[in-house]
Formats: C-alpha cells, structure tokens, sequence
C-alpha cells in the first residue's frame, strides 16, 4: 500500500495565510458594505458633530482633533443693545441630556441680563480640549459680532492627550497618544476599526489614562492665547473650573486608577495654572462637593453598565442651581482686566 505525499510545511503554512488573508478581506467587504463609514464614526450621526482638520493657525495645539458644531444660539428679548455672552468648552458646559430652556448656560444669561436684551451662544462640544475649545471661539469671532462676557467651561479632558474622543462612551478616534502605526491602520481599514471598536472600551488601560508632558504647556498657551483675544475685543472672561455631577460620591481614598482621583488631580493642575496667570476663575468645585447634584439618567446607565466610573452631568433639576451658584462667584469677583461684574 503506498504512502500518500506529504504536503511541505511551508505549503500548508502559506495555504493558512491565504486563507486568513481572504477571510480577513471578505470581512472588510462585509463591513464596507453594511457601513456608509468607518464603524466607529457612526457615533457621530444624529449627534451634530463632525471633524475637521485642526486649526493650523494654532502650533501649541498642532496635534490636537477637533470637535465641529454649529453654535447653538439663543436670543432673549428686552432693552437694547443686547448683552452678548458665550460659552465654551465640553459635554459639561454643552449641558448634554438638557434642554436649552432648562439648561445652566442660558438661564444665567437671563440672569445676567436684568432686563436687557441677551444674545447668548453656546459653542460647546462633547470631547473638546481647551485647544478646540481656542478654534471654536477664533471660528466663532469670524462669524458674529464680539461679545461681551466669555465663560469657558474647564474640565479634565483639557489635559489629558490619551482620552478617547467619544459620544455617549463609544470611542471615535484612537486618542493622541497611540502608536504612530495604528492610526493608519484603524482609521481606514473597516475591519480593524471595527474590532479596535470592540476591544478597547474593555481595556483596563484606558482607565489610566495618564497625563501627556505637552499637555500643561498647551493648556497654558491655549488659555493664553484666550486672554489675549478676550482684552483684544474688550470681553470679560471667566474660566469656569466644572466637576463630575458624582463628585460627592467619590470615595474618600480612591484607589490609584479611579477616574475620581485621576479628575481631582487634574482640575487641580489647571487650577493652579490659571491661577499663576491671573485668570479670573470661577470654581464649581466646592459646589459639586458639597450639593447634592441630581445625576443625569443616561449617566446612570452608562455607570451601571460600565462604561462610565462615576456620573458627569447634571440632570436637569440641577441646571438652575448650577446657574444661581455660577451667577453669585460673578459677583463675588471683579472682572478681568479691572471691568466690573455683571450685575
């Protein structure tokens, strides 16, 4: 009885890869085919955010991704000329899950009002560093006319180059700090987005998200470059230093990795930051750690499935007395630059 031929091991191990090859391609054709874009851009529809190129006017922040929206702009009636306000910065001054009738920004506009006519504009978005937050405002000052009060909202995301840029905790982009080589490789490939999609948010790593060397020197040169603007155009700017809605719960001694601690140390960094370069600061700290803020459902959610370590909005039987205590450090303080507080 004679012995069947052998196949050469190399012959079996080049069939293999042919194999992985044309699995590996039949699945990037599935994916092109059920997606109109990469996977994880898919977030982004119905949310009103886009992503263009970054601003190349501003070299501290060369590197940095952008959020795009257009300004939500509100109008409220009374005496002329009308009092112009904006806001910039996250998903906290955007006050996501809120309507605009119920949100901070706006019923403190109406506050600072007293009477007159107020034009209020809100430029914020979900995921945006202070870097964007610099392109919203410069986007914005081509646009409309200059305003009279700034209130940029400042939350940890402003230091941190690894955070995932996402919507409702779905990752959109790989963050700033990955290798070099996966960029590419993620960002256009179907297949390895879409497994990248899944495997990441599981990732332990991405709870320690540590702070980038680059990221306080462009923190400081993005709020510089706001100051210089706002005393170009005769604005009053405040630096509003926001906190998770779940900052009370936070336990006492959080372990080194909680997103608690990781927070804390980085709103104190900023902190210290603006307060060496004499910005006008207006922190909520002591408000979120000492009120019982009413915690947004959808936060809840993403807690509870774990996606999210603690809540970080406001629901919005918080809005207005987020806006009352954000209304009384205005008047506690004189305006930058000598201007006086609205009254």
């Amino acid at each position: 009885m004679s012995r069947r031929p052998q196949t050469p091991l190399q012959f079996k191990a080049l069939a293999l890869v042919l194999g992985l090859g044309l699995a590996a391609l039949c699945v990037e054709i599935g994916l092109r085919l059920h997606f109109h874009r990469l996977p994880s851009l898919a977030a982004l529809d119905g949310s009103g955010l886009e992503l263009p190129p970054s601003d190349p006017s501003l070299p501290a922040c060369a590197n940095t991704l952008e959020w795009a929206s257009t300004p939500r702009v509100r109008t409220l009636p009374g005496a002329l000329p009308p009092l112009r306000v904006w806001f910039a910065g996250d998903s906290t001054t955007a006050a996501v899950g809120v309507r605009d009738e119920e949100s901070w920004w706006l019923l403190l506009s109406q506050a600072l009002g007293g009477g007159r006519a107020v034009e209020a504009s809100n430029l914020a978005v979900p995921g945006a560093d202070t870097c964007a937050i610099l392109q919203q405002l410069n986007r914005r000052k081509a646009q409309a006319p200059p305003p009279d009060l700034v209130l940029v909202g400042v939350f940890a995301d402003d230091l941190n180059a690894h955070l995932l840029l996402s919507v409702q905790a779905r990752p959109v982009l790989l963050p700033q700090a990955a290798p070099p080589w996966l960029r590419p490789l993620v960002m256009r490939s179907y297949a390895a987005n879409y497994l990248w999609l899944g495997i990441e948010p599981r990732r332990e790593s991405i709870r320690e998200r540590g702070l980038d060397p680059r990221a306080l020197t462009e923190f400081r040169a993005a709020t510089g470059q706001m100051g210089e603007w706002s005393a170009e155009v005769g604005a009053r700017l405040y630096f509003v230093l926001m906190a998770p809605s779940g900052l009370r719960d936070c336990p006492e001694r959080p372990r080194p990795d909680h997103e608690c601690l990781r927070l804390a140390q980085d709103l104190d960094r900023m902190a210290e930051v603006l307060h060496q370069d004499g910005r006008a600061v207006l922190d909520l700290r002591p408000w979120f750690r000492e009120t019982a803020v009413p915690l947004l459902p959808n936060d809840l959610a993403l807690v509870a499935e774990g996606r999210l370590e603690i809540p970080l909005h406001v629901a919005a039987e918080g809005q207005a007395p987020l806006a009352s205590e954000v209304l009384r450090l205005i008047r506690e303080q004189p305006g930058p630059a000598g201007q006086d507080s609205p009254r």
